[in-house]
């Protein structure tokens, strides 16, 4: 809540378990669940695999944009981040 009265960005936070108030990142839960099933051990995974697992969701194309990955959409909008 400070950090989005601080930016001056609207920010939504969600009931406690009401998943459908939160769509964007139950649909990145299932994406993920194609490369991880829910009981997997995550200790069992290299950090490379799991950045390879990353690379790959991150330049798959989404529907929300228009069938562009969110890579790709990152790099048509400079995006300024403030430290």
């Amino acid at each position: 809540t400070e950090i989005a009265k601080e930016l001056h960005v609207p920010w939504f936070f969600a009931d406690p378990y009401c998943s459908q108030q939160r769509g964007c990142n139950e649909n990145q839960n299932g994406l993920l669940r194609q490369y991880l099933n829910r009981k997997t051990n995550l200790q069992n995974y290299t950090i490379s695999e799991m950045v390879n697992i990353q690379n790959k969701l991150n330049n798959r194309p989404r529907k929300k944009n228009k069938f562009i990955s969110p890579i790709k959409l990152l790099l048509l909008h400079s995006v300024a981040f403030v430290a």
